[in-house]
This record gives structure tokens, C-alpha cells and sequence, in this order.
């Protein structure tokens, strides 16, 4: 109930200093590279995201492969999901979510794809979604492709109020829906670290598309405004 977020509810890691208290403080284990130990801190949302509940041998659908949603495959793959399908508009992160461990992309805004998947999944839907697109349409898309019984994880951040048809598509479902704001921190950051030093998330290195050093941010956020890019990295080296 007293969380802060730095970038939402106090000045975010762009200044020059950043205030924190001493008890959030996490040390790196050794041999985790400063790029990977840099993408902790969208990992532990994603990580929390899709294994909030089992998913061993279970059907996965990531809606948007932005940095989180790759990521998102990664973990799922590394949890066990049976078949990981995933949306994305932008023909470069597609091929990329294929690379990090899709085994469906497809372009939402293309014809077929709620066929397809209803194909994947013999007619009867995936058993979760992790909606990283924070578009409405694709929040629509996962609730229609949720099978009974299923389970929704909203991580995307959405600009404005959403309509839903919560009667039929959430209600009558069983669908539950759970809200990922940050993660558990301790819990959470210990496994994610444990498995970085183990190397079996050592498919991220591929997620890391592009690198600039600190003075060039300028182009790097054209870049990534862009969506021709997986994760961008910033060195202040």
C-alpha cells in the first residue's frame, strides 16, 4: 500500500541523482553481466506476470512483443508452456519473438487470426494471456481467445478508460484477471536472479538489439519510438 514507483510517483532514473531507500537495494550475483543485471527490473514484472500461476504445459498467448513481451516468451519457455503464441504489429519484433522462443506470431492486424488460434488450440482457446500492448482492441482480442476457466495478466499500460463486455467475455467465463504493478520484490527477484546466474535465461542476450552510449540518447529513443528494436541499451560508461 506504500509502494513508489520511480518514474511514476516520484522523478524517474533520468536525473542525475535518484533517492532510494537503502532496504531496495539488490546485489548482483557475480558473473551476471551489467547488460543482463539491466534488465532485471522489466524482467521481475514480466516474470511475475506469467508465473503468477502455474503454467507448466499450459497455452500461453503474449499480446504485444515490445521489450516486456519478449521477455514474457522468454519465461514462459523457461516455465514449460506447451505452445507460447504471440501478436505483435511490427514485422521486425515478430521475427525477433521467434528468435526468443514463439512457436505462433502473427500480425493482429492481418485476417485469420482468431482462426488460427482457435486452430492452435483445438477450438477450445489458450489457457493465459499476458496482455503487454496496453491496446484495447488487444485486451479484446485475449479475452475473446481465453478458454473458460482461464486466466488474464494485464501488465500494458492503457492511455485512457476501456470498454469491456465483462458479462460474457469475464463473467461467464470464470476468467481471472490479475493486475501486475511492479512484482513481489524479494520473492520474486531471488528466483529471477538464481536462474540468471544458472544461464538458462541466456536466450535475453538476444533481446538486446541495439547499444548507445549515454550521449546519443536522442537517437535511441527515435529508434525505439520506432519499434524497430528489441531492448535498447544506454552505457554510462
Amino acid at each position: 500500500s506504500n509502494m513508489k514507483i520511480v518514474g511514476v510517483d516520484i522523478n524517474g532514473a533520468f536525473a542525475e541523482y535518484v533517492s532510494l531507500p537503502e532496504v531496495v537495494v539488490w546485489k548482483n550475483k557475480e558473473g551476471i553481466s551489467p547488460e543482463i543485471a539491466a534488465l532485471q527490473e522489466p524482467l521481475g514484472s514480466t516474470f511475475e506476470s506469467v508465473m503468477v500461476e502455474d503454467i507448466a504445459g499450459k497455452v500461453v498467448l503474449v499480446l504485444g512483443c515490445g521489450p516486456m513481451g519478449l521477455l514474457a516468451i522468454a519465461v514462459a519457455r523457461l516455465g514449460g508452456a506447451a505452445n507460447i503464441i504471440a501478436t505483435e504489429i511490427n514485422d521486425y519484433r515478430r521475427k525477433l519473438a521467434v528468435d526468443i522462443g514463439a512457436d505462433y506470431v502473427f500480425d493482429p492486424a492481418g485476417d485469420g487470426v482468431h482462426s488460427n488460434v482457435m486452430g492452435i488450440t483445438g477450438g477450445k482457446g489458450v489457457d493465459v494471456v499476458i496482455e503487454m500492448s496496453g491496446n484495447p482492441a488487444a485486451l479484446s482480442f485475449g479475452l475473446d481467445m481465453v478458454t473458460a476457466g482461464g486466466r488474464v495478466s494485464l501488465v500494458g499500460l492503457f492511455s485512457g478508460n476501456v470498454n469491456m463486455e465483462l458479462t460474457s467475455k469475464v463473467i461467464f467465463k470464470g476468467v481471472r484477471l490479475y493486475g501486475i504493478t511492479g512484482r513481489k520484490f524479494y520473492s520474486t527477484w531471488v528466483k529471477m536472479g538464481n536462474l540468471l546466474a544458472s544461464g538458462r535465461l541466456n536466450v535475453l542476450s538476444r533481446l538486446i538489439t541495439h547499444r548507445f552510449g549515454l550521449s546519443d540518447f536522442e537517437e535511441a529513443f527515435d529508434l525505439m519510438n520506432t519499434g524497430n528494436c528489441g531492448k535498447v541499451m544506454l552505457s554510462v560508461v
